[in-house]
């Protein structure tokens, strides 16, 4: 044992600087995050921003993945449902996420948390093994630029974006596999690590790639490799080359079916502007290569380039005194140069960013540069002993310079003196470092301090971050996750139990729009940036909260939850919803079952086939989509113009586009708008107020709040109540701003009488059909067609779908704008099956395999070529 100990205890010693790499990073994070108060700590969690609105409940819905309820290649809890595998490859696809799904499903914030810890420990070791193995720096060195590179600006402010971390754990071994490959024609070092970024992330591995091609221009003019003659670099070209080629396509297996997946929504918007213009102004970006600098993820935010202050210094003096050649240094500013010009110049950027402008998280490539300006300056550290005490005093000089010039002085808060603080302390340290004399007492104790103020500048940056970061996008805390949605997804598992069926669950509270992935219903509300674009378009269409990239159950009738299959609604108020068949209360969270719920798929009119819902308002839509169902022409909707109007505090005018204006007449006051409305007709009353400028207002019925309204995903339908004819309510809204903009409101009965006829021509003509969902992406269905007619399913279009009707394939029919999918099916009993197969995915694992050739027939060129250059070397020295 004490063999063994004393084994372990020596290889510990020996590769210190690769255990301090790992783990320095991991304790400083670790202490910033205690200090900022995240659980248990404190009540706050990592979750922030997309990590809170969106990745969390991937994260969740992977749980239930391994438990062998649901499939990664397609989800229905996901806007209707829509292929999965895109969205793993993009958020999910990182080793590191085992970490994660490792820890309990009421821990995942915990969970969460030692990732992103874990990534910031092989950040620091990937630098290290850079810096050392390559490099052969000293343990100093080493450890503290791994260090500084591994807590960077990037990396602390996209904390909240891991997926994009993996970059940063990659890119040193991607560059290392380059510098081999051209030094020395080995492959393997370079594919690895690239495929593994590819696989990790597409997105950042693209970026990754871009700058894996740049480096090697560079490498190559530099003069840094040992690829001297013409025929040297053309070897070294070409391997790199088919490498690379090689490399994208052992990717194809996830590329092609993502690509597949984009098709349906980024891909589809609109030409982008290429429009020659910047981004900022060029002394606001130098601003960031400082401390406790962070301003904001917006999308005017700046990019986040902060990787120490010792690293500054000593990037600067890499180029002005440095010890390498003038070459060397010239091509160094110049690659440097590319990057800046990059983040400076929007088309180029956009490129950087697959052809888009980014919403929100500017300059995701951003970490490439400041790997540039840790390798920089860690060979100019290395160096210090020839570095003159003049230099280090004029590059202090310059940079203090470069703050005032910024203005950043200027600010009124006490932190602006951090980046002064840190850039005199380093400075100081490094001139006395220079002073003393080697391995004597001052030494030591000045690279002590040295060491010390260097950790205590990246704790106080990190700090400073998360502190500005929660003032602008916002932490929430544990409570707010932990609190609530285990609750919620305690309530659909006892659904399940009760109801073992295949139906769609949704509910009228919401944590995020994606709360159905976190707790396991089937639902419509959904937020990616995989969406599909045709889905969100109908729903704001039909009059659900949709924008952009997400979706809301938020502006559900009863007539487009018996349309789409919603047989559950959750709520924590009974106000919300329209049913009165409480089939279950755990808590404050009750479950009424809508009785009148459709299938996920059934039989329906064949004008369902090619249709477009259309009308002047959302119910109109839903009126057309209900008769293009059962080939009717029913009237179910009517209007509600028997209201009375008033108003507090309210100067009312109109505009140019026929909105009417309400304008506080005293700011400070509160200013109210009200409508009461007489029921002309039984039934449920709906609310739906147009408007091509929205304000946010608060929403009150009879008095009572019920929610707010307008922006984002809360401008959509609200249901009123159910009331009988001659009953009056009163609709009021609260400006929470000056003024608010209004077309004509639109205050809507739907027919219950109606309603229930639609439900009883749809049962009559799915009396003998059946759905079994036979697993994740298979659905059997069992039909008896009285004529010939179509089948409906509220399934999004897309690539990868297969339809068979007495084992014979279907051809599969776009139906509503385009959006859901339809069959035509004769008269008489079918046996229907659907199924789900990842478009794309056949074609890349042919493409892998090509890669897997081209990579293997590499190899062997390189050993034949290697083998025979040995053979006429030995031959020449045998002569």
């Amino acid at each position: 044992m004490k063999r063994v100990l004393s084994s372990v205890w020596g290889f510990i010693v020996r590769q210190k600087a690769y255990f301090m790499a790992a783990l320095i990073p991991v304790a400083i994070l670790f202490a910033a995050y205690i200090v900022f108060g995240v659980y248990p700590f404190g009540e706050r969690s990592v979750l922030a921003l997309d990590l809170n609105a969106q990745y969390v409940s991937y994260f969740e819905y992977m749980y239930d993945v391994f438990a062998g309820r649901e499939s990664f290649f397609y989800s229905w809890s996901r806007s209707f449902s829509g292929e999965f595998f895109g969205l793993f490859a993009y958020y999910l696809a990182s080793p590191f996420n085992f970490i994660v799904w490792a820890f309990p499903r009421d821990m995942i914030t915990e969970g969460l948390l030692v990732m992103i810890l874990a990534k910031a420990s092989a950040s620091g070791l990937s630098m290290a093994f850079l810096l050392k193995k390559k490099r052969g720096f000293s343990d100093l060195t080493v450890v503290l630029f791994s260090v500084m590179y591994a807590l960077s600006g990037y990396f602390t402010a996209h904390s909240i974006n891991p997926m994009w971390l993996d970059g940063m754990i990659a890119l040193p071994f991607v560059i290392i596999g380059v510098e081999l490959a051209c030094d020395k024609r080995k492959i393997l070092p370079y594919v690895i690590p690239l495929l593994y970024i590819f696989y990790a992330n597409y997105y950042i591995g693209y970026m990754v790639g871009i700058f894996s091609a740049l480096y090697f221009l560079y490498y190559m003019i530099s003069g840094k490799t040992s690829a001297k003659t013409w025929i040297e670099r053309a070897k070294a070209t070409a391997v790199y080359g088919f490498s690379s080629v090689a490399t994208i396509l052992m990717s194809c297996p996830l590329i092609l079916p993502v690509f597949k997946s984009l098709q349906l929504g980024k891909m589809s918007n609109p030409k982008p502007d290429y429009s020659l213009h910047e981004n900022f102004n060029f002394a606001d970006m130098l601003l960031k290569l400082f401390p406790a600098t962070y301003d904001t993820i917006r999308p005017e935010g700046m990019p986040m380039i902060y990787c120490g202050t010792l690293t500054l210094i000593f990037a600067v003096i890499y180029f002005a005194a440095g010890k390498s050649s003038l070459r060397s240094r010239i091509s160094g500013g110049f690659l440097l140069g590319i990057l800046a010009v990059s983040m400076f110049v929007k088309p180029v950027d956009m490129m950087w960013h697959g052809g888009q402008v980014p919403v929100w998280m500017p300059y995701r490539y951003c970490f490439c540069a400041m790997f540039l300006l840790v390798n920089f300056g860690a060979e100019a550290f290395e160096g210090r002993s020839d570095i003159r005490t003049k230099t280090l005093g004029a590059v202090f000089a310059a940079l203090l310079a470069l703050l005032v010039f910024c203005d950043y002085t200027s600010e009124k808060e006490l932190i602006v003196l951090i980046p002064i603080i840190c850039l005199a302390m380093i400075a100081t340290v490094c001139t006395a470092e220079k002073l003393s004399e080697k391995n004597s007492i001052a030494s030591i104790v000045s690279s002590s301090l040295l060491v010390l103020f260097v950790f205590a500048e990246l704790f106080v940056n990190a700090e400073v971050t998360f502190k500005r970061a929660h003032k602008d996008i916002y932490y929430s805390s544990r409570e707010s996750y932990a609190g609530d949605i285990p609750k919620t997804r305690a309530v659909v598992d006892k659904l399940r139990e009760m109801d073992s069926g295949f139906y769609r669950t949704e509910k009228t509270y919401h944590r995020t729009v994606n709360d159905p992935l976190s707790t396991g219903m089937y639902g419509v509300s959904h937020s990616t940036s995989t969406y599909n674009k045709k889905v969100i378009a109908l729903m704001k269409k039909l009059g659900y909260g949709a924008r952009e990239h997400y979706s809301r159950y938020d502006g559900a009738t009863m007539l487009t939850d018996d349309i789409f299959g919603i047989k559950y609604v959750l709520a924590k108020n009974d106000v919300t919803v329209p049913y009165d068949n409480r089939v279950m209360t755990e808590g404050i969270i009750s479950a009424f079952k809508n009785d009148d719920a459709l299938p996920i798929a059934y039989l329906a009119d064949l004008d369902i086939v090619g249709s477009h819902p259309d009308g002047y308002s959302p119910f109109a839509a839903q009126e057309t989509l209900a008769n293009a169902l059962t080939g009717g022409i029913e009237k179910y909707y009517y209007p509600l113009m028997d209201f009375i109007f008033d108003s507090e505090n309210i100067n009312i005018g109109s505009t140019t586009d026929n909105h009417s204006s309400y304008k506080k007449r005293i700011e400070s006051e509160d200013a109210f708008i009200s409508y009461e409305i007489t029921m002309t007709y039984n039934g449920a009353a709906y609310m739906y107020l147009p408007t091509k400028y929205e304000r946010e207002c608060a929403l009150y019925l009879n008095g009572e709040y019920l929610k707010n309204y307008f922006e984002n995903e809360n401008h959509s339908i609200v249901y009123l109540g159910n009331y009988k004819e001659g009953e009056t309510f009163t609709v009021s809204l609260k400006l929470y701003k000056d003024a608010l903009y209004i077309e004509e409101p639109m205050f809507y009965c739907l027919d219950l009488d109606r309603l229930a006829q639609f439900s009883r021509t749809m049962s009559e003509k799915n009396a003998g059909t059946t759905l079994v969902k036979k697993s994740p992406t298979k659905l059997e269905m069992t039909v008896n067609a009285a004529e010939d007619c179509a089948l409906f399913a509220s399934i999004p279009m897309e690539n990868g779908w297969t339809v068979t009707i007495d084992g014979e394939e279907a051809e599969i029919l776009p139906a509503v704008d385009d959006t859901f999918m339809c069959v035509r099916v004769p008269a008489g009993a079918h046996k229907i099956t659907l199924s789900f197969a990842p478009a794309g995915l056949t074609a890349g694992l042919i493409m892998c395999a090509a890669g897997v050739a081209i990579l293997a027939l590499l190899i062997v060129a390189v050993r034949i070529l290697e083998n025979t250059k040995t053979s006429e070397t030995n031959k020449l020295q045998e002569e």
